[in-house]
């Protein structure tokens, strides 16, 4: 009896594997992480595991407003470079420009918040209504790769038209200072009423 309850506990473990996915067994240090949208990135006392705690997920605007968005790494362990790409809606919004930070607005790099320097930070439109945005530490020194949760960039955005408009992130990657890389299945986008 003792002898088919171990397999069967073996045999469970086994699909409990199988059936959470190729990410569950695959998974490296961020497969656990997050990545979000913060339409309000002045209250940004974030938590370090993946929460919503001051994740603002709904704004207000008016035709031809300026609107930051700030995206952010939640819950990451070891991030030494990252990929996001974020998707909108090009009738309602259109991008103007992206940063790692905003030193007016106090908008730190989290990427580089434990005295590492990014390089090559990127904020592109690839495609009609898909800004792809990059940065990666330079070298790769774990001691210099950031823990916990914080913003990785700021985009900002021209409100054309005041229908309500959702942006949302995919093809989101966190890779570590030994350069193993996860694909981050928690997203959560935002909108702009």
């Amino acid at each position: 009896m003792k002898k088919t309850t171990k397999y069967a506990t073996i045999g469970l473990a086994i699909a409990v594997l199988f059936f959470s996915g190729p990410t569950a067994l695959l998974a490296g240090p961020n497969g656990g992480a997050a990545c979000g949208l913060d339409l309000n990135p002045e209250t940004r006392n974030y938590s370090k595991e993946v929460s919503d705690t001051d994740m603002d997920s709904a704004a207000q605007a008016q035709k031809g407003d300026m609107i930051a968005v700030a995206v952010v790494a939640q819950g990451v362990a070891d991030l030494d470079t990252y990929q996001v790409e974020v998707q909108f809606d090009p009738q309602a919004l259109e991008f103007v420009a992206g940063s790692q930070g905003d030193p007016v607005m106090d908008y730190a790099n989290f990427l580089e918040s434990e005295g590492g320097a990014a390089m090559g930070f990127r904020a592109v439109k690839t495609e009609e209504g898909v800004v792809n945005v990059s940065n990666a530490l330079i070298g790769s020194d774990p001691g210099q790769a950031p823990e916990g949760s914080g913003i990785i960039a700021v985009l900002h955005f021209k409100v054309l038209d005041e229908k309500t408009s959702e942006l949302n992130l995919q093809n989101v990657f966190f890779l570590d200072s030994a350069q193993e890389t996860d694909a981050i299945l928690q997203l959560s986008g935002a909108v702009v009423n």
